[in-house]
């Protein structure tokens, strides 16, 4: 079950006390909540009762206002197809294009979460060919796990780069070990190299000495790493590098027993991508309005079951960004057209819809004429532009945030 608000805010202010207040102890009594000592991680001293007026509630939502500045958001670090744009040894309009948004690397995002506190959350959606490139360009320095959404090579192929993230550890403050030690105890099977605690916290940067990196994805696409990326479960002479990875089958993680890093819920869509079963993903989080606020990634696919679209509008809460597969007008086997997106996204409802794995067929600014064009044929798409969102295509490093949270 998704923590409740009051929960989430209680373990925030605990992590902002730790770098902000020194000695002083924050205590959070939320009127009309249920909030107790329980919900502290164990091991803190932030917990003290005290009697709170009628207006505590108020002035703890004002405190906590005035320091939350880091919601979730996803970065997407590449929007192209599986040639990338522009394609090698192409002259075409697109492919020549001086407009930066017409330069697309293959499909990858980057999701952070708390930036400035002890619950820092770094993921990684895809890493394909150009990861190291894309890893260096939005300066990802830790990650906490890896989602894969399939095999292909435009999206795994830069999966050797994740070794320096199994080697390589983040300078710590004092703070930062605390409240990783506090998570590493209410986790009981984090630190022994279980990384996939169904509906607890996990965190594989607890300990001085690096576990292996958590990656997510289903049965299929873990049979294929093990088999093109045999080296790195085999063990290899001394100064072999290799990533240290945790591949862990998605399909444990449900709507009752969801995966959750730190603040960030997160679970997979299954899809189709002609004939393969791949993984798309809703990753949920309970912001500061005290709703909880999603964003759904639904890259390569063809087919988005109605089972899929069932749990997303069932437990996305909020869905304030949808990220989803748009190839071209024509239609294609694997993938969906523009047209095809568009009706899934009527279906869906997001405040922002974003089309990605997008070919060199029409620029950037075509794209957007022709989704606007054709917007008159999905009546709740239009309506949501009209009310201010929108629809059209997405961009190489286009940030994306819940809507409208302070």
């Amino acid at each position: 079950m998704m923590p409740s608000f009051s929960t989430i805010l209680l373990k925030r202010l605990i992590a902002f006390s730790r770098f902000s207040l020194s000695s002083t102890v924050i205590v959070a009594i939320v009127k009309n909540s249920p909030t107790s000592p329980a919900a502290v991680p164990q091991g803190s001293k932030v917990w003290q009762k005290r009697d709170l007026k009628s207006n505590a509630s108020c002035a703890l939502y004002s405190y906590f206002d005035s320091f939350y500045t880091c919601p979730m958001q996803m970065v997407l670090m590449g929007t192209g197809t599986s040639h990338g744009i522009p394609v090698i040894g192409c002259s075409c309009k697109v492919c020549t294009s001086r407009d930066k948004k017409d330069k697309r690397y293959r499909c990858s995002a980057y999701i952070t979460s708390e930036e400035n506190t002890a619950l820092r959350t770094d993921i990684v959606i895809d890493t394909g060919p150009e990861f190291r490139i894309q890893a260096l360009k939005y300066t990802i320095r830790r990650l906490d796990a890896v989602l894969l959404t399939h095999s292909h090579a435009d999206h795994l192929h830069g999966l050797d780069d994740l070794r320096i993230f199994s080697f390589v550890k983040p300078k710590e403050c004092a703070a930062d070990k605390q409240a990783l030690a506090d998570r590493a105890n209410a986790c009981p099977g984090a630190g022994q190299g279980d990384m996939s605690c169904a509906g607890q916290v996990a965190n594989p940067y607890f300990k001085a000495d690096m576990k292996p990196l958590p990656i997510y994805a289903n049965s299929n696409t873990i049979a294929d790493v093990k088999n093109r990326f045999d080296y790195v479960f085999h063990e290899v002479k001394q100064g072999g590098g290799k990533p240290q990875l945790d591949m862990c089958d998605c399909a444990q993680f449900t709507p009752e027993a969801p995966l959750v890093i730190n603040t960030l819920q997160i679970l997979p869509v299954p899809l189709l991508h002609g004939t393969l079963h791949d993984s798309g993903w809703l990753i949920s989080e309970v912001e500061s309005d005290g709703k909880k606020h999603s964003f759904a990634y639904l890259t390569d696919c063809s087919n988005v079951p109605d089972d899929s679209i069932k749990l997303i509008l069932e437990h996305a809460g909020i869905l304030d960004q949808l990220v989803i597969d748009g190839l071209r007008v024509k239609p294609h086997s694997t993938h969906f057209s523009f047209d095809e997106a568009l009706a899934c996204a009527e279906k869906l409802g997001a405040k922002h819809t974003w089309l990605t794995h997008i070919c060199h067929d029409k620029c950037h600014r075509d794209i957007q004429k022709y989704v606007n064009s054709q917007l008159h044929l999905y009546p709740v798409l239009e309506s949501i532009v009209a009310q201010g969102g929108t629809v059209g295509p997405a961009w190489d490093g286009l940030t994306l945030k819940p809507d409208k949270v302070r």
